[in-house]
């Protein structure tokens, strides 16, 4: 087979494929904000926190949670680790809202109410839960320990407990009408009713305590009115106390929430009440939450009498368990003892906090949520550094949401709100729809505590945001579904992803792309081993189980120049096209013996190449699919959905026995039969399911530490520090289908190909088990809000690597759930892009990545006498996000990455004189922009350290969504708000559109931006609604005209912002009365930039672009420069960048995540026009940054981009319907973005609008390799990119061009971009040779594009390119200027490249468009270190030659990654060879052709590709693909 030249074409191909997602002395650090990760417990679900427990060991964290039928208690140790201890059948009272049915003191003493029936749970310090005794008695006959229906969010639950030397339980019964007689007391001595002596019949709202004298009851009266009464500890009874009189003579009426609320919060030194009252005049009511301060009275003076009194002197130690007993001596004494009425505790109003002033000192900021759910409230003393103490309370909702907004009480996402200093701040919670028990929260004094969820808790502390541990960078677009490690232990892993290629990882190197012929089976592989040197084994779908004799290859290998290994492939062809190979594995010594296992009972075993097929015995039912299989020893372990299986040792037969001890021990447990993962461990230690394990062969089945409430899909074991066997596992909320058996009478095969894949875990979690539970090693696991915006995923492990003590790797990423990879449209066409996730273990811990080379801070300077400005648009969520910080949401992601960048730009010296937001935050469609997301939106845009501007966009203006930006903005900086000017801000001279409305921000607005190198008037204007507001020649239009002259007569130019693109570059939908507008701003504006962009999902062109184009006005004297940045939020679903459709007007789109940075030549204004010159880079928005693995090689003479590796904040996933009134799913780009995605405007005419990336190469030995400028190729050299001469036919020097490498060696090769600076060596290697292809030579010492073709093309000869007689040629995007000066006429700011016309309106005269800096060149002597470029051979050019593909997304091909080799190369002789069952099958559904056709258009096809990396969103071309096919 020819396969060589096809790996070579790969190899090149995603050489610098840049894949994302992988991510000092002084004054002390800022405490890091707080932030709330996802954190799950793995025995229970339904979560509900309800205290914090200070012990010695640690703070210890209890909550409720339910696992089947039953409910659970939850303890987190100080490690992490959850475990669970079964209370009782039946669910905490409350129901939907369970946030009372628990309480907790800081000193161990714990309370808990179940319903249906009502029963009442104790606990003391260091003890379990017991059932308290009945009350007996004490509850009459006609009360309820909890009032209405127990099971119902209504349910009237009074329950506090109390610490202490006096530790006690109170619980306030209820007759049926709610009205309250006593209270009743458990403690040491039992049950005791405490009577409540109110003038009048009392109904309990609420009842909180901190001590004996502490404790209180909320309650309404006769009329409704509000009354507080006291425990008085004399009695002991509850009395009537007089708080805040002065409240009901201030407002219309005072009134309390009833339950589910939490109306009431006692803390040692105070009480807090949540009132709702209605302000005098109006016709509403608000929040209003008040503290009260209680102190001790003076000490009344003695009255002295004679009495006897008894003394008793404790000897035990009274607990609020009733079993505890005190025992006591009495001692009569006859004493004169001076005795004194007691007083009660005085009550003072500390602080109210409400938003209508005056009536409150301090405003709340939210609204106490008032639905079927309530809240929880929690709080503690004040201290010297908090004046109130602190206090947190569950489900805020933000000022001003609509009542009838959808889930209203979820507003805020699972979030709460807690009191910092004087002032109530909004915190993230980890998501929320309106269906989870996120208002439970429990708190400890320091700040930590947890929020409820249904499979999560949320975790709440000061560390830093994020999960875990991040994943390795991997080249790879797709998740691993298998992987395996090398046999002879060298810490080699070889790795496969679902449908695009393989990985290798060497120590030292990282990891790679790789390959084995494997991937050329029939179906992807679902399942491989490595169990030899030289053996690879692998085995999927449609009877697929192939081994091969070699080791899997590093890409890198191909360009070393050495001889490679043969590679020979064969398939087991007993099976049939139905079976389906689940699992694989082969024992660790010699003989070797494999088992390889699958649907409906399939068990294959041999040595890799000799295989029988065995089976169950006749007694397993039918079906039994077998799931997994592990050796322990020579001894194989079957997991199948009828249990455990054991077969035989190696040698010693084929027969099977079901182990009926561990099914039994399953049963009793309360599990189902079915094994699903089983996995070993030296020394005969097994795991089964993360539910069992046995330590030795000798040695009884054990449950592990803790029971497991999910469902098993991988699973790894592992020895703990004291030799007990211990497991990893990831696990899913629901079982994880198994793959469909290829059926060839589907109906569906002829449209959408065979299901070959296998279903993906959704939302797995990997935990790992330890003594005190389990430990969530991912964090990540957040919930869903009910909007389109979705935040992060879990890295959904499928891999599991460990050695014995736990150390290896976690693998796993993100998929589609289709398992039909050649699916391309209709409502089952896949919309999820992949994402890899590799993660390093050490001995069960989760460790950081290490970074491949060190970095360090750097910017590239903007271009000398400019005023530089930073524009991003489009941050648009599809549904309301205000309360989503924290989740991972693409457009929070964006817009905080944005604000950050600015402010490192600015610390290096580069930073924009402004930043410009735009294009809006709400989405056109979706939910409004309500004043929550408002505040949350201008929050966001904070903290740039640069003036700062957000202007709306069409999303922020229907449903009330104008009003909730204008009061957001309100105090915004002036000329936009009533705000200060910021500095180097001047608007006094500034002539606005009219006077500014109080309580609301400008929407038009302009302001002079003054920098070291001249000024700039920014024009702010309104055009959001698709239209200029009042029309060309409305108020707007006359205000715009006379301010961009004002400007030009002061003698500075303009630039213009707006929201819709004023073109169609890039496929953007243009105004409505476009041509108006660029009649209306050109020959007067020097730009214009759009912010906004396309927010229906369904739509091809979802999300926005980057682009520059110029258009021309009729009469206009100069054109204008059109820009477009709005790329802030989402990006087209993987549904739209791959498939075959062809188009003829179907273009490339750059919609990487990044800022604008538009530099304005002041320095050569022109007075005439009042316009100068623009120059524009993109800055993209990613973390981390390193040369990529693939450009750690170049082949000597051959002049190719190099590419890095960096990390996208966010993979921009949301949801979206695939086809009409089909359901929504998750969906997202393709890929992540290539940072030099730009690059491709040197291949693909498409791609003349994009911009170029803010980034430079420099090389530590020019000898060996330099950087040079290239331009676009055409027709007459078959479109491969030149190399450009200087006048003396030397190489410009061009720090963002291609590397020309001139000499062997290898040499450090330097990239700053995105703040940061690297540095990788880089080997120049000879010439590979090429079998099949053949390589157009490149004389030595020269350098050139280059040019690989089939054998039988034979060029004709080219001269040498002619180099310019006069002026050098212009630079496509030539360098920033260095401290060498030119030495010919360059190109200048004032002399501005040109760039592509705009369709509309019709071009008239030249004008300025965009440029950038200048490249020096240098001189025309001859240099032997510039050496002149290679003569390059013209290829034959066709009558019709093809388009090249364009918008091709090499990361987001769908099949494996060696699809050219079985697209382009001997498909008949891979049948021959695989030795199919069903020939047809495999003729009609083989692997559809590579994107990648080498064979047809060289190497420009693929670097076409590699440019596209992921952040084009084109599709791929029928065209070429067609191509493809042909050349079979």
């Amino acid at each position: 087979m020819r396969r060589w030249p096809a790996l070579v074409a790969v190899v090149l191909a995603v050489a610098g494929a840049a894949l994302a997602l992988a991510q000092d002395g002084g004054a002390p650090a800022a405490p890091a904000p707080w932030s709330t990760r996802p954190e799950v417990p793995g025995g229970a679900r339904t979560l509900v926190p309800f205290g914090i427990e200070t012990t010695g060991a640690g703070a210890h964290a209890w909550a409720l949670g339910r696992a089947g039928n039953e409910t659970v208690v939850l303890t987190r140790a100080a490690s992490g680790a959850w475990s669970t201890a079964p209370l009782a059948t039946g669910a905490p009272v409350g129901g939907a809202a369970p946030q009372h049915a628990g309480e907790m003191t800081a000193d161990g003493h714990g309370a808990v109410l179940l319903a249906a029936p009502t029963r009442l749970f104790t606990r003391a310090p260091g003890a379990a839960f017991t059932a308290a005794p009945d009350p007996g008695a004490e509850l009459a006959a006609d009360e309820q320990l909890v009032g209405g229906d127990p099971a119902a969010a209504t349910a009237r639950t009074l329950l506090a407990v109390i610490g202490g030397g006096t530790p006690a339980t109170f619980v306030a019964p209820t007759i049926a009408d709610g009205t309250g007689r006593a209270v009743l007391r458990l403690d040491a001595g039992g049950w005791q009713r405490e009577p409540i002596d109110a003038p009048d019949p009392v109904r309990p709202v609420a009842l909180a305590a901190a001590g004996p004298a502490r404790a209180w009851m909320l309650a309404t009266t006769v009329g409704d009115r509000v009354v507080l009464l006291r425990r008085d500890p004399a009695g002991p009874r509850w009395v009537p106390v007089s708080f805040d009189d002065e409240l009901s003579t201030a407002v219309a009426k005072v009134e309390v929430a009833a339950a589910p609320a939490d109306p009431l919060t006692a803390t040692a030194d105070g009480v807090w009440i949540d009132l709702r009252v209605t302000p005098t005049g109006a016709t509403a009511p608000i929040d209003l939450t008040e503290r009260l301060k209680v102190t001790e009275p003076a000490v009344p003076t003695p009255t002295a009498t004679a009495t006897g009194t008894a003394t008793a002197t404790s000897t035990a130690t009274a607990t609020a368990t009733p079993t505890a007993t005190a025992t006591g001596t009495a001692t009569p004494t006859a004493t004169a003892t001076a005795t004194a009425t007691p007083a009660a505790p005085v009550l003072t109003l500390d602080g109210r906090w409400c938003d209508a002033q005056p009536l409150c000192d301090h405003p709340l900021g939210f609204e106490l949520a008032a639905g079927a759910r309530g809240y929880r409230s929690v709080a503690t003393a004040a201290t010297a550094d908090a004046k109130f103490g602190a206090r947190q309370i569950s489900a805020p909702v933000d000022r001003g949401v609509a009542a009838s907004a959808r889930a209203r009480d979820a507003q805020r996402q699972g979030g709460y709100a807690a009191l910092e200093g004087e002032a109530f701040a909004l915190r993230d919670g980890i998501g929320e729809d309106g269906s989870s028990t996120t208002q439970a929260i429990a708190f400890a004094a320091d700040g930590t505590g947890f929020t409820g969820g249904t499979v999560a808790f949320g975790a709440v502390s000061r560390a830093a945001t994020g999960a875990s541990s991040a994943s390795e960078p991997v080249p790879a677009v797709e998740a691993i579904v298998t992987a395996a490690g090398a046999p002879n232990g060298d810490g080699r892993v070889f790795a496969v992803a679902r449908t695009s290629g393989a990985l290798l990882y060497a120590p030292g190197r990282g990891w790679s792309q790789s390959y084995t012929p494997l991937l050329e089976s029939r179906a992807p592989p679902l399942v491989l081993v490595w169990p030899r040197p030289n053996l690879l084994i692998a085995g999927g779908s449609a009877g697929s189980l192939m081994t091969t004799n070699a080791d899997p290859l590093s890409f890198d290998a191909v360009l070393e120049d050495r001889q490679l290994p043969p590679m020979r492939v064969v398939n087991f062809d007993a099976l049939k096209i139905e079976d389906t190979v689940l699992a694989l594995a082969c024992t660790p010594s010699d003989p070797l013996d494999c088992i390889a296992v699958g649907l409906n009972g399939l068990i294959v075993r041999g040595d890799g190449y000799n295989w029988r097929v065995l089976s169950l015995p006749a007694t397993a039912p039918d079906p039994t699919h077998i799931t997994g299989v592990a050796f322990n020893g020579r001894t194989p372990l079957l997991a199948t959905t009828d249990g455990l299986y054991v077969g035989e040792p190696s040698g010693g037969g084929d027969a099977y026995t079901r182990d009926d001890d561990l099914r039994a021990r399953m049963a009793a447990a309360g599990l189902p039969a079915a094994v699903r993962t089983v996995a070993t461990v030296a020394g005969g230690g097994v795991a089964v399911d993360g539910r069992f394990a046995r330590d030795n062969e000798a040695a009884p089945w054990r449950p592990t530490a803790e029971p497991l409430d999910l469902h098993p899909f991988a699973l790894a074991a592992f020895r703990g520090a004291d030799g007990t066997v211990r497991s990893i596992v990831s696990a899913t909320s629901e079982p994880v289908p198994l793959p469909e058996p290829v059926d060839l009478d589907d109906e569906q095969i002829d449209e959408q190909g065979p299901a070959l894949l296998a279903p993906p875990p959704i939302d797995a979690v990997a935990l790992r088990e330890t003594t005190d539970g389990w430990v969530d090693l991912d964090r990540s696991r957040f919930q869903r809000s009910g909007g389109r915006d979705l935040p992060e995923m879990t890295p959904n492990v499928r891999a599991i690597l460990v050695d014995g003590d736990g150390s290896g790797f976690l693998l796993g990423g993100v998929s589609d759930t289709s398992t039909r990879p050649y699916n391309r449209s209709g409502p089952d066409a896949p919309t999820l892009g992949g994402l890899a996730s590799v993660r390093r273990l050490d001995r069960g811990t989760l460790v950081a990545p290490t970074p491949a080379a060190p970095s360090e801070p750097a910017e590239l300077p903007a271009p000398a006498a400019s005023v530089r400005l930073a524009v991003g648009g489009h941050p648009a969520c599809l549904d309301r996000c205000g309360g989503a910080a924290g989740q991972g949401y693409g457009p929070d992601a964006h817009l905080s990455a944005a604000i950050t960048r600015v402010r490192a730009l600015t610390a290096g010296g580069a930073g924009p004189a402004a930043l410009l937001i735009g294009g809006g935050r709400a989405s056109l469609g979706g939910e409004p922009l309500d004043p929550g997301g408002a505040r949350r939106y201008r929050q966001l845009a904070e903290g740039a350290g640069v003036p700062t501007y957000v202007l709306p966009g069409p999303g922020d203006v229907p449903g009330g969504g104008a009003e909730a930006f204008a009061s957001a903005f309100a105090t915004a900086a002036a000329p936009q708000g009533t705000g200060e000017a910021p500095a180097g801000v001047d608007v006094a001279s500034v002539l606005q559109p009219g006077p500014a409305v109080a309580g609301a921000a400008r929407t038009t607005f302009a302001f002079d931006v003054k920098a070291p190198a001249g000024t700039v008037r920014i024009v702010a204007i309104d055009n959001a609604a698709g239209r200029l507001e009042g029309g060309p020649e409305g108020p707007q239009a006359q205000w715009i005209r006379a301010t961009i002259e004002q400007a030009r007569v002061a003698g500075f130019p303009s630039v213009v912002v707006g929201s819709v693109p004023l073109d169609n570059s890039q496929r953007a939908k243009p105004a409505e009365d476009a041509a108006d507008q660029i009649a209306l701003l050109a020959g007067r504006a020097s730009a214009y930039v759009a912010t906004a962009g396309v927010d229906d999902p369904a739509d091809e062109y979802f999300g926005g672009v980057l682009s520059q184009s110029v258009a021309q006005a009729p009469g206009a004297a100069a054109r204008l420069t059109l820009l477009q940045s709005s790329t802030l939020g989402y990006a087209p679903s993987r549904k739209f960048t791959v498939g075959p459709e062809d188009e003829e007007d179907e273009t490339t789109r750059q919609t990487n995540a990044a800022l604008m940075m538009v530099d304005v030549a002041v320095g050569s204004w022109d007075p005439a026009t009042g316009i100068a010159p623009v120059g524009v880079v993109s800055e993209p928005l990613l973390d981390g940054l390193e040369l990529d693995q693939g450009s750690r090689a170049i082949p000597l003479g051959w002049a190719i981009p190099l590419f890095v590796v960096a990390t996208d904040p966010s993979p921009r996933r949301f949801l979206m319907s695939p086809a009409p009134s089909e359901p929504l799913q998750p969906a997202s780009p393709s890929t992540t973005s290539d940072p030099l995605v730009d690059q491709c405007r040197f291949f693909l005419q498409s791609c003349e609008t994009f911009v170029p990336t803010a980034l430079a190469f420099t090389s530590a030995d020019t000898r060996i390799a330099r950087f040079v400028a290239v331009r676009p190729g055409g027709r007459e050299n078959g479109g491969l990119p030149q190399v450009i001469l200087d006048p003396a036919g030397n190489v410009v020097d061009d720090p963002r061009g291609f590397i020309c490498p001139l000499a062997l060696g290898t040499v450090d090769i330097s990239v700053t971009a995105f703040g940061r600076r690297v540095t990788n060596p880089v080997r120049v290697t000879p010439t590979p040779r090429l079998d099949g292809l053949r390589t157009i030579p490149i004389p030595p010492g020269t350098c050139a594009f280059p040019n690989i073709r089939p054998p039988d093309d034979q060029p004709k000869p080219t001269p040498t390119p002619e180099p310019p007689a006069a002026n050098p040629p212009t630079v496509s995007d030539p360098a920033p200027a260095t401290s060498n000066p030119p030495a010919q006429p360059q190109p200048q700011p004032g002399q501005p490249n040109p760039v592509p016309e705009s369709p509309a309106p019709a071009p008239a005269s030249a004008g300025p468009g965009p440029t950038t800096p200048a490249v020096p060149v240098p001189p025309p002597a001859p240099d032997p270190a510039r050496p002149p470029v290679a003569p390059a051979p013209k290829p034959p050019v066709p009558p019709a030659p093809p388009t090249p593909p364009q918008g091709l997304q090499v990361q987001a091909v769908e099949a494996p990654q060696v699809q050219p080799m079985q697209a382009v190369q001997h498909a008949e002789q891979r049948r021959e060879e695989y030795a199919f069952e069903a020939d047809s099958a495999a003729v009609a559904y083989a692997h559809p052709p590579s994107p990648w056709p080498w064979e047809i258009a060289g190497g420009v096809a693929a670097l076409v590709l590699v440019m596209a990396g992921g952040g084009l969103a084109g599709r791929s071309r029928s065209r070429a693909l067609a191509l493809a096919r042909s050349s079979r």
